[in-house]
Order: structure tokens, then sequence, then C-alpha cells
């Protein structure tokens, strides 16, 4: 209890009233649970004047449908449980707080049909069924909108990494083609200068078996005149 008192107390000293609500509600719960039964009535009390304060009908129907449930089983007052819920019926259909909806009509039917009233007992049955089902069918809707949601995240993302490898691919054949390329170029110009080194070559021995010729000629030719 200790820290419940201590959680009422910070939130009365910071004013929070919503968080006061839930407080005392919480604290209500506790007290029931250890048989405590005045002590929760007060605090579930406390919480539903703090929500109606607050203007927050769906939990305020929260509060009262643990009141009925209190007087319903610990005193087994049907009366009583049966205003705590209609008043929690009323303010749960105006906020379509629809959870707490389907166990207020499933409480009632119940009620209903301890107090043997079985016309009242069968209508709110079904009427828990019909919510039931229809809190079932958006809850699947929900999943199913999901699941969809999940699969085309997961599709997407696998077309990603599918066109990610063929660009990675095509980078790559595009890199190993440039490098072939560079290759090839430099191997044509390597062919090309050793092709002008040779035929350079061959025109300096050219020149110089030309530069030979003329000057064993022209030794030849003094040679004769000496003679």
């Amino acid at each position: 209890y200790f820290y419940s008192y201590l959680s009422i107390k910070n939130k009365i000293k910071t004013n929070d009233n919503y968080g006061l609500a839930i407080s005392f509600n919480n604290l209500a719960t506790i007290y029931e649970e250890d048989k405590q039964i005045d002590s929760a009535l007060k605090y579930y009390t406390k919480s539903v004047d703090k929500y109606k304060e607050l203007g927050n009908l769906g939990r305020c129907a929260s509060s009262l449908y643990n009141l009925s449930s209190v007087y319903k089983d610990q005193y087994n007052d049907l009366s009583k449980a049966e205003e705590y819920l209609h008043e929690a019926m009323k303010y749960a259909e105006k906020s379509e707080a629809k959870s707490i909806l389907c166990k207020i009509y499933g409480n009632l039917g119940n009620l209903y049909y301890d107090w043997r009233k079985y016309k009242l007992a069968s209508d709110f049955l079904w009427k828990r069924i019909e919510i039931h089902d229809s809190l079932y069918n958006i809850e699947r809707d929900e999943k199913i909108a999901e699941i969809q949601t999940k699969y085309e995240t997961e599709k997407k993302d696998k077309n990603i990494a599918v066109l990610e490898g063929k660009k990675a691919h095509a980078d790559l054949e595009i890199s190993n083609r440039n490098t072939w390329i560079l290759g090839l170029g430099a191997g044509i110009i390597g062919i090309l200068l050793l092709g002008l080194l040779i035929i350079q070559r061959n025109k300096r021995k050219a020149a110089a078996e030309k530069n030979t010729a003329i000057i064993y000629e022209q030794e030849q030719g003094i040679k004769a005149i000496i003679q």
C-alpha cells in the first residue's frame, strides 16, 4: 500500500488528475484482492468521480464496472450491481469503449440470469456476442492489414536487394570492361611505341651503313689518287 499511497501523494502534488484517477483504481483493486471491501469501494468511487470530473467516459465506465463486480461478488447485491452496470453501460456506449462494453453486456447477462430474468439475460448475452464478434473482426482486419504491410515491405526490400544486386553486377561488368579497354589500349600503345622504336632503329642503322659506304668510297678514291 505504501507505494500506492506515495503515487497518489505525488499525483496530487503535481496536479496529475488523470494519473490520480488511475492510482485510485489501482489501490481499490489491491484492497479488493485483500478482501478489504469497504476500502475497495471507497477508492473505486474516488476513481469514478475523478474520471467524471475529467470527462473520461471510457475509463469511468471501467471503474463503474469494477464497482458493480464488488457489489455482486462480495455482497451479492444484485440491485446495486445492476445500477452501476447500467451507468457503466451508458458511459461506455457514449464513448464507444467497445472492450469494456463487451464485459458490461456479459455481466448484465449473467446478473439477469442469476436473477432469473431470462429474457433480459438473453438480450444482453446476445449483445455481448455481437460486440465480441465486432471486436474480433476489427482485430482480425487489423492483423490482416499488419501482415499485408509486412509482406509488402518485405517484398519491397527483396526487390531493392535484387535491383542493388543487378546494379552491383552491372557496375562490376562495366569496371571489368573498362579495365579490359584500358589494358587493350595500353597494349596497342605499347605495340605502336615498339614499332616506332624499331623503325627509328632501322633508319639509324640504314643511315650508318650509308655513311660507312660513303666513307669507304672516299677512302678508295683517295688511295687511287695517291697511287
